[in-house]
């Protein structure tokens, strides 16, 4: 299986509270190139699972729109901020899915990402970052690390200027 870990995109310092904070205008455009890069690429996710966060859900809704607005959108509690490593490898093990996109919240998709790879640690990713794993068997790591990607590198990638050799790419350059 495959699997798109993401941390949301760049959201607001505050509002009311941690749980309503929205994205700003460039975590909106970092979440639209999100789901532009993964479409362009090919690795559209069968399912996206999002926090309950309000910045998590928008994240996933927008990347969700970019790839076509068809892939369901599942809301999980158990990713909300301090969500278990082990917990969510064992649900996307369960999940009968190919393809998954899990979106979270730092440092837990790091925690994941690196459980997913066989180490501990974190595998950091930058907010409105991705990064995509092979695994057999969430369960029993490790999986294989096929790209970290950051909004930074998202428009060289969309205009054919970043060459991308872990993927059929549906890009015209």
């Amino acid at each position: 299986m495959r699997i798109i870990i993401a941390r949301h995109a760049k959201a607001e310092d505050n509002s009311d509270g941690d749980a309503g904070r929205k994205l700003t205008p460039e975590g909106r455009e970092q979440a639209q190139l999100l789901g532009k890069v993964l479409k362009a690429t090919g690795q559209v996710p069968d399912e996206i699972w999002t926090s309950p966060l309000v910045r998590c859900a928008q994240t996933a809704e927008i990347a969700s729109k970019e790839l076509g607005g068809r892939i369901p959108l599942k809301t999980v509690q158990e990713l909300a901020p301090g969500a278990e490593a082990e917990q969510i490898a064992f649900m996307a093990g369960r999940s009968g899915r190919a393809m998954l996109m899990i979106c979270g919240h730092s440092p837990d998709v790091g925690f994941l990402g690196a459980r997913l790879l066989g180490f501990n640690g974190e595998h950091h990713l930058k907010k409105g970052a991705f990064t995509l794993i092979e695994i057999q068997d969430p369960l029993s790591p490790p999986g294989r690390g096929v790209a970290t990607l950051e909004p930074r590198q998202y428009r060289a990638i969309l205009k054919g200027e970043m060459y991308i050799p872990w993927t059929k790419s549906n890009l015209i350059v």
